[in-house]
Parts: structure tokens; sequence; C-alpha cells
């Protein structure tokens, strides 16, 4: 009998340290804290995968986790131009700049020699013994004084006789020649030039003296020998009808 109640007791003692330890256990474990763990208890074997985040670090940890700053990358391709932007307001005019200084006078204007009538006679040339010179079209240098008397050129810058080599005045005409007077003096070969009376002026060629067999001068043909220094001429028009007083007018 002893026996079976040793046995009876030592069950339920088992059964009362089983619920005492039970109920402690769950009290204990309600109760650990960090200060109830002996330093390097914990291990990372004991912590799970992915359990601890940055979060949960040392902001100096976290800091001294982090890398050197790379080398900056190269510039990427510039992209395509954007559209043009609407123009801006004009801005304020500017104050007005210093004067210049003057410029070099530009080359006088060609003036046009017209008659009375209103007749363009040629350009304008110049005053030949206070009278008025002017070139025909066909290049003659006329001469005319300030007599409303007379219409003529005048006779004093002119030849009245042209010469010729052959007889009968026949062939090429010459004319003296004077290095006074420009080669585009008159040649008329008549008494007087008068309108509509022929005109001849020197080609520029080097004078030459030569025996000449004829000449013409005063209208008529004479046959005489002559030897003289002279310039081949060429016809140029006629003697113009004119109406004086000439005026001065900006060539056209």
């Amino acid at each position: 009998m002893r026996g079976k109640r040793g046995i009876a007791l030592a069950v339920a003692a088992a059964a009362a340290v089983a619920f005492v330890l039970s109920g402690g256990l769950a009290t204990a474990a309600r109760m650990i804290t960090g200060r109830d763990l002996a330093p390097g208890t914990i291990t990372g074997r004991e912590l799970a995968r992915g359990s601890v985040s940055s979060a949960k670090l040392a902001r100096g940890l976290v800091r001294s986790l982090r890398g050197a700053r790379g080398a900056a990358g190269a510039r990427g391709a510039a992209g395509p131009a954007g559209p043009a932007g609407a123009a801006g307001a004009a801005g304020p005019q500017g104050p007005q700049g210093e004067r210049g200084s003057p410029g070099p006078i530009g080359a006088a204007g060609a003036l046009d020699v017209i008659d009375a009538q209103g007749r363009n006679l040629g350009i304008f040339v110049g005053f030949m013994s206070n009278y008025t010179t002017l070139m025909t079209p066909d290049g003659v240098l006329l001469t005319y004084d300030y007599s409303t008397s007379t219409n003529n050129p005048a006779s004093y810058y002119n030849s009245s006789q042209i010469l010729y080599r052959g007889a009968s005045c026949a062939g090429q005409p010459y004319g003296y020649f004077s290095s006074s007077y420009p080669l585009q003096f008159p040649y008329f070969g008549e008494t007087q030039m008068v309108p509509g009376v022929r005109l001849w002026v020197g080609v520029a060629a080097t004078p030459e003296e030569s025996s000449f067999q004829s000449y013409r001068s005063g209208g008529t043909c004479t046959n005489s020998s002559t030897r003289a220094t002279a310039v081949p001429l060429r016809e140029a028009g006629v003697v113009p009808t004119v109406t004086k007083p000439f005026v001065l007018v900006p060539a056209s």
C-alpha cells in the first residue's frame, strides 16, 4: 500500500512542478529586458535574415556604410533646339551719336549747255578767254562769245584749211598740228563756221611731217604742194543752230 501511495505522490508532485514551471516561464518571458541579457549573448545566428532594417540602425552606422562619391558621368547628347521665342519689344532709341568728320568733296557733276530755245548743245567744258566752250555730241569743241548779234562759234579756235596728200582734195583729210590746242578743236575748210557747215576733228595719233598736194579752204580746193606737220582728221557733224544766251543745267 505504501508503494502505490508513493507513486501517486510523485506523480502529483511532478504535475505541480510542471504547472509552476509553465506559469513561471510565461511570467518570466514578459519580464525579460535588455538589462537581463549579458553582453555578447545575442549573435547573428539568433537574428532572422532581413529582420533588422536600416531604420533600426544608428545614424552614424548608416553614414559609415555609404561609399565614396563616384566620378561624374559623361555629358549626354544635346537635345533638339526648342522653338524660337517671340520677338521682344523694341528697346528705347539711343542717344544721337557725335557728328562725323566731313567727307571729301565729290567730283563736280557735268553741266549741259542749253540755248534760249531749249536746245541742248552739248556738255559744258569751261571758259576760253571768258567765252563758253562746249563739246558737241560728235566730239567737237566749240567756243561761243557773249554777243547775241551772232550765233556762230568764235573763229579763232579752229582751222579753216584741210590738207590732202593727193591732188584735187581726194582721200584722207589732214589738219595742221598745233600743240597749243586740243585735237577736238574744229577744222571746217569753208569761209565761216555757220550753222550747217561740216566739221572735222583731229584723230589721236602721232603728228607726222609729210608733203601734201592740195588743200581745201574757203569752200574751194586748191592744188598746191606744201610740206607740213599734220594729223589725220575725222568728220564730226555740222555746226549747230543756236540762239543766245546760254544757260548751264545739271547734265541729264
